[in-house]
């Protein structure tokens, strides 16, 4: 009877704890982002102050930004013209999928101290409909098998684009293909690179540094080029024809764009497919002026299929085999998603355009607080 009444105690207190209006003030810091800066500079953002419409409504929560994620095609949602969603409004806080510990809750699906990832962007707290968060299973302190920043990576957005692009625009892909993998050190590049290797593909990447190459080869890569020493591009393809032995390439994963594609573009095979992810040699031209690509006659006499990819067109099947496939091999050891960590919300844009200048390995993430 005494533990019961203990039980139904701490229930009470929990629950209590749900509904509690935070004692914290109703406003956030965020970065925002500044379209009189069309360069990928720290100067595009500044600092500013979000209210929090607190407290709570029924079924949503408050969350305490744990981790904020960078990517390159944040730089396309800057635009001034209409992407994949209309172009951001003057003042409007910079958005991306984030990982949060929630603070509050009035959701009965979403306990406090639960770890969700969301899309609130670069802000300190938000407040969320519980519909609009993914709850993940992650505990503090437990043997989750699987660290956290794993869940904006390989299980994440970046994840998710990899299998996709591969099952959509590669399907089927056959051993003894071959692949060229630009941008491979990259978020999404070493999970391709991964993931073809292990279907029996002969691949080559690219990435921007010694340093990256060697992690390229230890993972799986065939061959792997440093494009900064070696010269790649629409009149200068001996390097690429070396590397896959005059056999031409069956599949390309794009994330680069710009002299790369040029140069590879020569040297398709028939019935070549290739995936579209980036095209982040032009991203700081977006609203005019960008490279255009070269040599799309090519496509003609090889029939050859270009297709552009967005990790949110995946179909359940395709959902269903990267979160499967992927746990498993992370756990193993099988998938290395290797991640760059910076630290501090102060330091989310310094991040953000390191990672546009190839300074991180991997994806590249910002913790805002240390202890998770």
């Amino acid at each position: 009877a005494v533990l019961d009444a203990c039980a139904k105690e701490r229930l009470r207190m929990e629950q209590q704890q749900q509904t509690t209006v935070t004692p914290l003030g109703h406003t956030t810091r965020v970065w925002v982002f500044d379209h009189t800066t069309a360069t990928s500079s720290e100067d595009a953002w500044r600092v500013g102050e979000a209210p929090l419409a607190l407290p709570l409504k029924p079924d949503q929560v408050l969350i305490d930004t744990v981790l904020v994620s960078c990517d390159p095609y944040l730089r396309i949602q800057q635009s001034r013209n209409k992407t994949w969603s209309a172009p951001y409004k003057e003042e409007t806080a910079q958005l991306s999928f984030a990982i949060g510990r929630v603070a509050e809750s009035t959701a009965s699906s979403v306990a406090v101290g639960t770890y969700v990832r969301t899309y609130s962007g670069w802000c300190e707290r938000a407040v969320l409909d519980a519909k609009d968060v993914t709850v993940l299973p992650y505990k503090k302190d437990g043997d989750n098998g699987i660290a956290l920043e794993h869940y904006l990576g390989a299980l994440g957005m970046v994840g998710r684009t990899a299998v996709h692009g591969i099952e959509k625009v590669f399907a089927p892909t056959k051993a003894g293909e071959t692949a060229f993998v630009t941008g491979a050190a990259g978020a999404v590049g070493l999970l391709v690179v991964q993931v073809l290797k292990k279907r029996g593909l002969y691949v080559v990447a690219s990435a921007g540094s010694e340093e990256k190459c060697e992690l390229l080869k230890s993972l799986g890569a065939d061959v792997a080029l440093n494009y900064k020493s070696t010269k790649i591009d629409a009149t200068n393809t001996q390097a690429l024809r070396e590397a896959f032995q005059d056999k031409g390439i069956d599949v390309m994963f794009d994330n680069t764009g710009g002299d790369q594609f040029d140069a590879a573009i020569q040297l398709i095979n028939v019935h070549a497919r290739i995936a579209v992810c980036g095209q982040i040699a032009s991203y700081d031209h977006l609203d005019g002026g960008a490279v255009q690509p070269a040599f799309l006659f090519r496509l003609i006499y090889t029939r050859a299929k270009i297709e552009g990819i967005l990790q949110r067109d995946a179909t359940p099947d395709q959902d269903k085999l990267h979160q499967e496939w992927f746990s498993q091999m992370l756990r193993t050891g099988e998938l290395k998603a290797p991640f760059t960590l910076e630290r501090g919300f102060d330091n989310i844009p310094k991040a953000q355009v390191a990672m546009m200048n190839g300074k991180n390995v991997g994806k590249q993430l910002v913790a805002l607080v240390s202890d998770y």
